[in-house]
């Protein structure tokens, strides 16, 4: 399994290059980036409506040698069953750059209705904040406010007429991955058996484990027995992962400093065979670069464990780790 990292900000840094030369000195072999311009002096991403064929050349030289590219649409974009047509529609652009600078997984933020979703709960955040370093302007959230009610199940017609709108618009989409040489992966914490109902080749599930954590995905992940069975029921439908531990109800936090068994995820991984790759999501403001790199080592180490049938290792301790181009 290849282990990246996500660019928003690193440490001071904010340039998108500088960020990309950090993750590829630190040993990572994947990355993840946001098309989104982000926030001046917070957070960097590609914006694709300012981003010229001699920029877009540029990246995808830059990009070469990391064994996958993850590409995540503006969190104003999210699959909704009501909203289908428009969200497609804001996808093309960014589905553009995914073949421009050949990203091989492009996220989607997707609610399938049946949960509340992460960005709702409150210390969740899939969606950048009113402020600090994710904060990002004129981005309004589509979910209700925490402790809403869920609307009720609609009559049985209107489900099939939704479900019957999702699979075609999926088709689509897994029609246009595969035109632009991608894969799209569905980011959200319910609605998985939809997915893997359509049985598409390019159209599938990125796992934010720690979003299942939080309240809003706990329930599903107790009605799945727990992150190894979820993991497990997934299979082949399980495309992407993006990994942050989770302490209370703050996530974007250190690998193992939190709640999440990851030996559970590895042991899950290690059945099913899962060979994609995961990408750590770090709040810059709670991790450290060193943090970031703790991270990816404790990965590796439950990983490799679960690999050879060992014991789980420790939790990282706060020791001092040697930066690479400072901290």
């Amino acid at each position: 399994m290849h282990i990246g990292t996500m660019v928003w900000r690193i440490g001071d840094r904010l340039e998108v290059g500088e960020q990309l030369a950090w993750i590829r000195e630190a040993g990572f072999t994947g990355v993840g980036f946001h098309a989104s311009a982000g926030v001046p002096g917070h957070w960097s991403g590609i914006d694709p409506a300012a981003c010229g064929s001699a920029t877009r050349t540029r990246l995808r030289h830059e990009l070469q040698g990391f064994a996958y590219r993850e590409l995540h649409a503006p969190f104003a974009i999210e699959l909704r069953a009501a909203t289908l047509g428009p969200a497609m529609t804001a996808l093309v652009p960014v589905m553009e750059l995914a073949a421009d600078l050949a990203v091989d997984v492009v996220t989607i933020h997707a609610d399938f209705g049946t949960a509340q979703a992460p960005h709702a709960a409150q210390g969740a955040s899939p969606r950048p904040p009113a402020s600090g370093p994710m904060a990002q302007p004129n981005v309004s959230p589509s979910a209700a406010p925490a402790g809403a009610p869920r609307p009720t199940r609609e009559p049985d017609t209107a489900t099939a007429s939704q479900d019957a709108a999702w699979r075609a618009a999926m088709q689509e989409l897994d029609a246009w991955a595969g035109r632009m040489g991608t894969r799209a992966v569905l980011e959200t914490i319910d609605g998985f058996e939809q997915v893997q109902g359509w049985g598409l080749a390019r159209v599938g599930v990125n796992l934010d484990v720690g979003h299942m954590f939080l309240p809003s995905g706990r329930p599903r992940l107790a009605a799945a027995g727990g992150l190894g069975l979820l993991i497990r029921s997934l299979g082949t439908s399980l495309f992407h992962l993006h990994l942050h531990d989770v302490k209370d109800e703050t996530d974007h936090i250190e690998l193992g400093t939190g709640t999440i068994p990851f030996a559970d995820l590895a042991a899950a991984l290690q059945d099913t065979g899962y060979g994609h790759g995961a990408t750590l999501e770090m709040n810059p403001d709670r991790v450290t670069p060193d943090g970031i790199r703790r991270s990816a080592a404790y990965l590796e180490g439950i990983l490799a464990r679960a690999a050879s049938g060992g014991a789980t290792p420790a939790a990282p301790g706060p020791p001092p780790v040697t930066p690479v181009g400072g901290s």
